[in-house]
């Protein structure tokens, strides 16, 4: 492998290149947050979705329950009505 050719900066090359990098390794963490932030902000929605697919899944439950006694009700009334009657 050969040798990589060297570069000799002058003091005001490399301050501009040294001043270059910074700006650009500012403007990576500034991106590195933002992403982070949207992440975190996705994960709150979630959750507020997760809690609320959780509340209508137990409303749903409840109110299932409530039409299954209903309709256990409303069958013994009808059994009730049309059972046979049993002659003395």
């Amino acid at each position: 492998m050969a040798r990589p050719k060297s570069v000799i900066l002058s003091k005001d090359e490399k301050k501009s290149i040294v001043a270059e990098l910074k700006t650009k390794i500012k403007a990576a963490k500034d991106n590195v947050k933002q992403f982070a932030g949207i992440a975190k902000e996705a994960d709150k929605t979630y959750a507020a979705a997760g809690k609320a697919h959780l509340a209508t899944l137990k409303a749903n439950d409840k109110a299932a329950a409530a039409a299954a006694k209903e309709l256990v009700a409303l069958e013994a009334q009808l059994n009730a009505l049309t059972a046979p009657v049993a002659a003395d």
